[in-house]
């Protein structure tokens, strides 16, 4: 376990190093928990960074955290892009946006989603919104950033999501369209990234590729406080339940927002990781394949998963 101390000093010496440094981030998913906290300590890590913030607020909604952000650092841009990130054309309108303004991107951190614990929701594509803002939102930014991650010196994806803990899965179901539940969405998605990253890296010499799992972090999400209008009753008891659960066990084992936006941070930034496609824990240490990520590396599932996740694209785009 990397402590909390070393990170905190990492940072420091890290920002003190790198203050003059020009760099780009985009960070999908930071407009609340992790992500957040993420933005926040990298807005201070440099004199002068621009940062890209993808959300589905209002401009006029993300302007007291823009206002906060400016606060930490005057000389940071922030240029928010407002985009539905479950959407693949939402994805891609960002994109398009970011590479017309930008020369190189340093930095992209992904975070958004959570558990659909209200159940399955498809979006106007005809995908499912939690494994799309799980993986194949995901994945497609990273494709389309990719020559602008190239030309960076130092380029750097993370992934905030649930690395290191791949399972078998239902393989004649990639997308699970017959079998959903929730833990399947947990377990696809997780497997699924890791084996995306593992191809990407072996075509992306510089890139590194971190999938991270952060353990239970006390969140400001909003979804995990909207009210279940038009839930049904069990359902309804069995979320409360799952919550009550969540609530002590983050009681117990949990993790400061601010200590996971300073562990993010320093996965974002420091030496002890990459290039290549690595799985991060909550503690922060790199992490073998497990035996099931094992299995599926030693059968070339790689373009298994790359072939379906071409296909859902496609999919989404011809709607």
């Amino acid at each position: 376990m990397v402590n909390t101390s070393t990170i905190i000093q990492s940072n420091r010496q890290f920002s003190s190093q790198h203050q003059s440094d020009e760099v780009v981030g985009v960070f999908a998913g930071a407009t609340s928990g992790i992500g957040a906290r993420t933005l926040e300590r990298m807005t201070t890590m440099y004199h002068s960074p621009t940062f890209y913030v993808l959300g589905r607020s209002s401009s006029s909604q993300f302007a007291a955290q823009r206002k906060m952000l400016e606060s930490l650092n005057p000389a940071c841009k922030i240029v928010y892009i407002e985009t539905d990130v479950s959407l693949i054309s939402g994805i891609d309108l960002a994109c398009q946006q970011i590479a017309e303004a930008e020369s190189k991107v340093d930095y992209l951190c992904m975070s958004m989603g959570g558990l659909p614990l209200s159940g399955a929701k498809y979006t106007r594509e005809g995908l499912e919104a939690c494994f799309t803002v799980s993986y194949t939102s995901r994945i497609r930014l990273i494709f389309n950033l990719l020559p602008l991650l190239n030309r960076s010196a130092r380029p750097r994806v993370l992934s905030v999501l649930n690395g290191g803990k791949e399972t078998h899965i239902a393989e004649e179901d990639l997308g699970l369209e017959k079998n959903w539940s929730i833990l399947g969405v947990v377990n696809h998605t997780t497997l699924l990234t890791s084996l995306a990253f593992d191809g990407i890296a072996a075509e992306n010499s510089k890139l590194t590729l971190i999938h991270n799992a952060p353990g239970l972090v006390e969140s400001d999400n909003p979804r995990r406080r909207q009210p279940l209008v038009g839930v049904p009753f069990l359902r309804r008891i069995y979320i409360k339940v799952i919550r009550f659960i969540f609530r002590i066990r983050r009681y117990f084992t949990g993790m400061s927002p601010q200590e996971a936006g300073e562990r993010q941070t320093y996965h974002l930034t420091s030496d002890k990781y990459g290039p290549g496609s690595l799985r991060v824990s909550k503690a922060s240490d790199i992490v073998p394949s497990n035996d099931a990520l094992a299995y599926y590396q030693e059968r070339g599932w790689f373009s298994k998963i790359w072939e379906f996740t071409l296909a859902t694209w496609d999919k989404a785009l011809a709607t």
